[in-house]
């Protein structure tokens, strides 16, 4: 599936960048949240899946993913942009299953890795934070 996504410039004009989010499932991924780095110049996203018709309705939560895309100005010319690294975070923890993680937060940055917080909303009225450390390769 690929996502349009407002670019936002320095020119204050806008032109929309797609990014790819095509990945080993039958659900639909979507983008859910964003948090620019700029010191490593790393663009950090959430995404889900979510078996539903349509953007609209809710439907049974598949798999959360925390991803991120490097050198994210230089390829803001691109017409489609490809996640560099996507982490399915139920492999990364159990805790993630049902988990409709919809936003990221960086605390902070030492070295090679970043303290991140994660949202969830599951549509059930139970909103879970998690905190996390996430390895920039």
């Amino acid at each position: 599936m690929i996502i349009p996504v407002g670019a936002i410039q320095e020119t204050n004009s806008s032109s929309p960048v797609l990014i790819n989010l095509a990945f080993n499932t039958k659900n639909v991924i979507g983008l859910s949240g964003l948090y620019y780095i700029n010191d490593k110049d790393l663009l950090l996203f959430t995404a889900s899946e979510e078996d539903t018709p349509n953007a609209t309705q809710d439907g049974v939560i598949g798999n959360s993913y925390l991803g991120y895309i490097k050198k994210f100005s230089e390829k803001m010319t691109a017409s489609t942009l490809h996640p560099d690294k996507m982490i399915t975070l139920t492999d990364i923890d159990p805790v993630f299953k049902k988990q409709k993680v919809e936003s990221v937060c960086v605390e902070k940055i030492v070295g090679n890795s970043a303290i991140v917080h994660l949202a969830s909303d599951n549509d059930n009225g139970q909103s879970m934070l998690f905190k996390t450390r996430l390895i920039l390769e």
